[in-house]
């Protein structure tokens, strides 16, 4: 069975009746909320943090990520994806072994095996950091082809 998760809202009171702080995933600028789906979720509420495993669906602003393991530590605003990531943007999509995404900073980082299709253009590298909001990516190990595709 799938848990549904709308994190700026959820888990007031857990265990031993204590409650916890609401949890909020975006700085206060932003009122994005962050959505994720998955077969289990574990959640750790000494250290904040939530885990995923399992048909890991996540969607947060106008991304979807996928993978086979997600967590997410609310302190750090931070969200690490493992197993066969796929992320989809509006301008482009990616497949890597992992991805880190800072929520706050918008800066992505995926690694192993990673392949972007941007505008006709296949990026691959075994690093690849993108920070949203600039635009500017920084590939490692890079090769770069262009199919004509747009």
């Amino acid at each position: 069975m799938q848990k549904r998760v709308i994190v700026r809202i959820l888990l007031i009171a857990i265990m031993s009746f204590s409650f916890l702080p609401i949890w909020q995933v975006a700085a206060s600028q932003t009122e994005a909320e962050l959505v994720v789906d998955g077969d289990e979720m574990i959640i750790d509420t000494e250290n904040n943090i939530i885990e995923f495993i399992g048909n890991v669906v996540a969607k947060y602003l106008d991304y979807q990520i996928q993978g086979d393991k997600l967590l997410y530590e609310e302190d750090k605003d931070f969200l690490k994806i493992e197993g066969q990531v796929k992320l989809n943007i509006e301008t482009m999509s990616a497949t890597a072994q992992s991805m880190e995404l800072q929520l706050e900073q918008e800066f992505l980082t995926m690694t192993g095996d990673v392949k972007v299709f941007r505008d006709g253009k296949v990026i691959q590298g075994n690093v690849v950091t993108y920070d949203l909001k600039t635009g500017i990516m920084r590939v490692k190990n890079a090769h770069l082809e262009i199919t004509g595709d747009k």
